[in-house]
């Protein structure tokens, strides 16, 4: 796994940490006020609201980060298993980065990035 998707999980686990740290916190003050017989104002409540909101689409992303690193082990096993060596197996991954890069600016004449090209380059 690429340091970029560590670096990217990692900050994303963060993130949903502090979330949920926050989502305790305002739950806890909601439930001393409910224990006390005081009224839950609406602030609080909205403000519960949208942290849980946020934790739902923490937990979205994630699954969906799951998926697609799940397919891209399923692919490079497949790959393996038809006799393709790590380094065709890079080189392919790479081509296909170029095209996904050419249809995003599909009628433009915009050539690919240099970095691609000298990853390519040493995928041969």
């Amino acid at each position: 796994m690429s340091t970029e998707v560590l670096t990217a999980l990692k900050e994303h686990g963060e993130r949903q940490g502090k979330a949920f740290e926050e989502f305790k916190k305002t739950n806890d003050e909601r439930l001393s006020k409910i224990e006390k017989g005081e009224h839950v104002d609406a602030i609080l409540e909205e403000k519960l609201d949208k942290v849980n909101n946020e934790l739902s689409e923490f937990s979205s992303s994630m699954d969906s980060m799951r998926a697609k690193m799940n397919a891209a082990r399923w692919y490079e096993g497949e790959m393996k298993s038809r006799g393709m060596s790590d380094s065709d197996i890079e080189y392919r991954n790479c081509f296909w980065e170029g095209v996904r890069h050419r249809v995003k600016f599909a009628g433009q004449s915009v050539p690919l990035p240099k970095d691609l090209v000298e990853r390519a380059k040493s995928c041969q």
